[in-house]
């Protein structure tokens, strides 16, 4: 929210450097609350920092026409901790939600595990294989829990989360080694790598992938065959555009991002990007 008039500054507040060889990072990832921050990507490592309040704490201006103040350089403040295991690429990252999966970060990798780790112990508690190298991964809106995973081979699975009850907070999931994860059923809507996946916030029974074929498909949880929808956004032909992101405007609109550099908005009722 902006008052009328109000000019907005974009732009990086904080740098955060977690190694002294930084590889190329893949995934990033908030708490619910806003305390914590995670990162990780090609150095194998899932880095959790404190989020505090200066690393997003608006930029400095000396007055009108004024340069906008650097980013502050965090590189002396180090991680709160680094969680080891992964042994390949960590390509995507998420925080469980406290009425659900409480305390907990999931993340997933190329080396085809989806692993969850326990913030109070910064510890592994679940180490689940999924047979593929993860590209994505997302978490349906209700109960009972399910994960689609989106693979380099363009298939996207859809597992269940079998887990006790949490032992203090009603209606959540205790994510221990306990837990499993079985494969509820696979397709492969995409001939290409997949990119991403993500469930519709409004409707559990729509989940969104994307991929390197530059294909939009909706699926249905329910149908293990085939797509319920296909929609075919930007470049056509042998090397189409490749589809790199997806997020959820609405039940049935989405914004895809592509390797053109574009953000199209995609209306499902029309079946066409617009």
């Amino acid at each position: 929210y902006r008052m009328p008039g109000e000019k907005i500054t974009v732009g990086p507040t904080a740098a955060l450097h977690a190694v002294s060889r930084p590889q190329a990072l893949e995934a990033a990832a908030i708490s619910e609350d806003g305390t914590l921050l995670a990162s990780a990507g090609w150095d194998q490592q899932v880095y959790v920092w404190n989020a505090e309040s200066e690393l997003f704490a608006a930029p400095e201006t000396t007055g009108v026409g004024s340069k906008r103040k650097a980013a502050v350089d965090c590189e002396a403040k180090q991680a709160k901790f680094a969680l080891k295991g992964h042994t390949q690429m960590v390509s995507c990252l998420k925080f469980g939600e406290k009425a659900r999966f409480p305390f907990t970060l999931l993340s997933g990798s190329f080396d085809c595990s989806v692993r969850v780790w326990d913030m109070a112990a910064a510890s592994c508690v679940c180490n689940w294989p999924v047979a593929r190298a993860v590209t994505s991964f997302s978490l349906n809106p209700g109960m009972p829990a399910q994960m689609a995973t989106t693979h380099e081979d363009g298939h996207v699975s859809l597992w269940d989360i079998r887990a006790p009850p949490h032992t203090s907070i009603k209606g959540a999931l205790s994510l221990d080694a306990s837990a499993g994860l079985p494969l509820v059923h696979a397709q492969s809507p995409h001939k290409r790598l997949a990119s991403q996946v993500v469930w519709c916030p409004e409707d559990e029974y729509r989940v969104a992938s994307v991929g390197h074929d530059g294909h939009l498909c909706i699926l249905d949880p329910r149908s293990p065959k085939m797509p319920l929808q296909t929609v075919l956004v930007g470049k056509q032909g042998p090397t189409p555009n490749k589809l790199l992101c997806a997020a959820w405007l609405r039940k049935d609109a989405l914004a895809v991002g592509g390797s053109d550099g574009k953000v199209v908005r995609v209306s499902l009722a029309a079946s066409l990007p617009e």
